[in-house]
C-alpha cells in the first residue's frame, strides 16, 4: 500500500460509517482528503505545500505568506543601480530630443551599444565579459534593454531613428524611478522571452518557477553555491532535462542581475566551465521584493 493509499484509508477510518451514505457524501469526503493532501508541506518543494507551489507558478504575484509587495517604495539609489533601469537613463540621455539614426540594419549604432553594455557591466556582479561589443547582436543585454524598452512604449521608431515616446521622457526623470522599475520589472518577469537571450529553447517552466526560486534563494540569506541551489531546483522539478537547467543558470545569470534582484560570484577557474562553482544570493532588493 502507497503512502497516499495509507494516508486515504487513516483518513475514512476517522469518518463515521453513517456520514458516508450515498456517492454524493463520497466526493465531498474525497475533496476533503485531497484539499487536506494539497494542504501537506512537501520536502521536495522546500516546505511549500502542493496548492502553495501551484500559486508559485501561476504568475509572479507569489503565494500566500510570499506576495509580491507592488505597493512598497524602494531607496531611488537602489532602484538606479538596477541594470535595465540604469541602461534606460543612459538610452535617454543619448537619444536626447531629437533621437539617434539607427544603422542601415535597423541596429543601435555602435556607439549607444558600447555605453549600454558599460552601464550594464558596470553594475552587474563579475558577469563573465567578453570582447566590447561592436553591433547591437553582440551584448545579449543591450538587445534584450531595446526589445522591452520598445514594447514597454518608452522608444519608437520614426523614419528611420529611435525617439523618447512621451512616456519615455516622463520615466527618464529620476523622480519617476519608482515607477519606471516597478513597470521594467514586472514586464521583464510576465512577458518578456527569457529565451530571446540564449540559444536554448523558450522552455516557459524556468520563467513560470521565477517566483519559486525566489523562494528558495530567500530561504538562505548568504551566499549559495550555485550547484546546491539547482540541486533543491532539480528536486522539485526532476522531469526537466540537462538543457534546461543550463537554460535556467544562463537566464539567472543575466536577466535576474539585468532587473536588480540577484548578485553572483563568478569563479574564474577555467575548470569551472559550466559555473558549477560560481555563488549567488539574492540582493537588497530582491529580498525586499517578496514578504
Amino acid at each position: 500500500m502507497s503512502d497516499l493509499q495509507k494516508a486515504l484509508q487513516d483518513f475514512l477510518n476517522r469518518i463515521p460509517p453513517d456520514e458516508l451514505r450515498d456517492e454524493h457524501d463520497l466526493e465531498l469526503v474525497s475533496r476533503q482528503f485531497m484539499a487536506m493532501q494539497n494542504s501537506q508541506p512537501i520536502d521536495d518543494f522546500e516546505g511549500l505545500s502542493a496548492s502553495l507551489m501551484s500559486e508559485s507558478l501561476s504568475g509572479i504575484e507569489g503565494f500566500d505568506g510570499f506576495m509580491l509587495q507592488r505597493h512598497q517604495t524602494f531607496d531611488d539609489a537602489d532602484l538606479c543601480r538596477v541594470p535595465l533601469v540604469a541602461m534606460f537613463h543612459v538610452l535617454a540621455e543619448n537619444l536626447g530630443e531629437k533621437g539617434i539614426k539607427l544603422t542601415p540594419q535597423g541596429r543601435l549604432p555602435r556607439k549607444v551599444v558600447r555605453a549600454l553594455y558599460d552601464a550594464n557591466r558596470a553594475l552587474v556582479t563579475d558577469e563573465r565579459f567578453g570582447r566590447p561589443p561592436q553591433l547591437e547582436e553582440d551584448s545579449a543585454a543591450a538587445s534584450a534593454a531595446r526589445v522591452i524598452y520598445e514594447e514597454l512604449k518608452l522608444v519608437r521608431l520614426v523614419k528611420g531613428r529611435m525617439v523618447l515616446t512621451v512616456r519615455g521622457k516622463t520615466l527618464a526623470q529620476t523622480a519617476h524611478v519608482q515607477k519606471l522599475f516597478w513597470m521594467i520589472f514586472e514586464f521583464t518577469a510576465r512577458n518578456f522571452n527569457w529565451g530571446y537571450t540564449d540559444g536554448y529553447d523558450a522552455d516557459p517552466h524556468i520563467q513560470n518557477s521565477f517566483v519559486f526560486c525566489l523562494w528558495l534563494l530567500k530561504k538562505n540569506q548568504g551566499w549559495q553555491p550555485f550547484n546546491q541551489f539547482l540541486t533543491r531546483y532539480y528536486r522539485a522539478f526532476p522531469m526537466l532535462s540537462d538543457d534546461s537547467m543550463l537554460a535556467l543558470k544562463l537566464r539567472m545569470t543575466r536577466v535576474w542581475q539585468w532587473v536588480g534582484v540577484l548578485q553572483v560570484k563568478f569563479d574564474e577557474n577555467p575548470r569551472n566551465y559550466w559555473g558549477e562553482n560560481d555563488e549567488l544570493m539574492l540582493t537588497r532588493l530582491g529580498r525586499a521584493l517578496y514578504g
